[in-house]
């Protein structure tokens, strides 16, 4: 059931793989401690500013790519 979802996360990843993961990491830590803190705004907040800021430039690499099917490219394993 969850095959689909997984695939579909790995391939973010590699969308997103050119990005700073420290940086990501740093949000992802921050994003974990307002939702702690049951800050849900600030957790809203911030992981909007999180995609936006990612959205851009993943975009553009994805652009120079040839049009392929995620869920199959996962299934294989096989990177194009």
């Amino acid at each position: 059931m969850m095959a689909p979802l997984d695939s579909r996360v790995q391939w973010l990843f590699h969308l997103t793989k050119h990005r700073d993961t420290r940086e990501q990491r740093e949000e992802h830590v921050r994003l974990l401690e307002l939702i702690e803190a049951g800050d849900g705004d600030g957790a809203a907040g911030l992981y909007r500013a999180h995609i936006a800021a990612g959205l851009e430039p993943t975009l553009a690499v994805a652009d120079t790519w040839e049009r392929f099917d995620p869920v199959d490219v996962t299934r294989t394993r096989t990177r194009r």
